[in-house]
């Protein structure tokens, strides 16, 4: 469930020294739509259902109050499976940890810490919903990243499970796999990706997924490609550090839309631009040589 995909996610800026406010975890309503996989690598890979998650109600236990969360279903046909059903409770203190307790659960579980902001410093985050196992996250780095057409700011971390991953959390929103997502050493399908966030009430992908093409999520992203020359005017050459091949290529505009899709199969592509207007771009490709293989990179198109 953690290796990238590249997409409707996209870096922009990447800085450990910016300054940010600080988006307090939603408390209140909101609604998170995501998205399930059977393969890593969709697509090709395949959706089996889409999840919404909705923040509704308060709930005090022993003096503490909650906040109420409810999750819904669809299959890939967009036929309900599930309708309303109570999914757990979330808090956030004053400290800037974000608390779950789930419904059959007597105890919490720390879900994300906001509080540290400083480069390789840790913190540590539940692995499991139902109990208090944690493990340690170092603090990366901060940027933004654009999520159906907003931009939002996001901080990064590594964390080790055999070999070091990296993670992504959007301030105000959570992890981009799931608001509670908490299986960070899961090497089996099925696969979850964040694919819509509304603050208050209202439709997201959820609520129309029958109706929309597939637009490809992803998880996390590194900065290794390289695009010369950049910017550009009518071609750019697209390759990887390394020499690694490319599998697969696509490239997004700056709202989110597919433009240009190919199977590649080789270390070097050079892709014409012709027909698409003046802007910036984004390269996203990916290939098979491991677990972090993902990557995207910003290409601008001068006429």
């Amino acid at each position: 469930m953690f290796r990238s995909l590249c997409g409707f996610f996209i870096i922009m800026i990447v800085s450990v020294n910016s300054a940010q406010t600080y988006v307090p975890f939603p408390t209140d309503s909101a609604i998170w739509a995501v998205d399930r996989y059977s393969e890593i690598s969709g697509p090709p890979g395949y959706e089996i259902s889409h999840f919404k998650y909705v923040l509704d109600g308060k709930t005090n236990i022993g003096q503490t109050m909650y906040t109420n969360i409810y999750s819904y279903e669809k299959d890939d046909a967009g036929t309900e499976i599930s309708n309303h059903s109570f999914y757990g409770w979330i808090r956030e203190d004053s400290l800037r940890k974000v608390y779950y307790r789930h419904s059959v659960s007597d105890s919490e579980v720390i879900l994300y810490d906001f509080l540290t902001t400083t480069v390789g410093d840790s913190i540590q985050v539940s692995v499991d919903l139902f109990e208090p196992l944690y493990m340690t996250k170092y603090f990366k780095g901060i940027g933004q990243s654009l999520l159906m057409n907003t931009i939002y700011d996001a901080y990064y971390y590594d964390y080790l499970c055999g070999e070091t991953y990296a993670d992504t959390i959007l301030l105000g929103i959570g992890n981009i796999r799931g608001p509670f997502f908490t299986e960070f050493c899961r090497f089996t399908g099925p696969y979850y990706y964040l694919r819509d966030f509304k603050k208050g009430s209202g439709s997201t992908y959820y609520d129309t997924v029958a109706s929309i093409d597939f637009q490809e999520p992803n998880k996390h992203i590194k900065n290794n490609l390289n695009i010369s020359p950049n910017p550009f005017n009518s071609t750019v050459k697209i390759a990887l550090s390394q020499g690694n091949s490319i599998q697969y290529l696509r490239i997004y505009n700056v709202t989110g839309a597919c433009v240009y899709k190919k199977q590649v199969d080789a270390p070097v592509y050079s892709w014409n631009a012709s027909g698409l207007p003046s802007g910036s771009y984004y390269v996203c490709v990916n290939n098979i040589s491991g677990l972090e293989s993902k990557y995207i990179a910003m290409a601008v198109l001068t006429r």
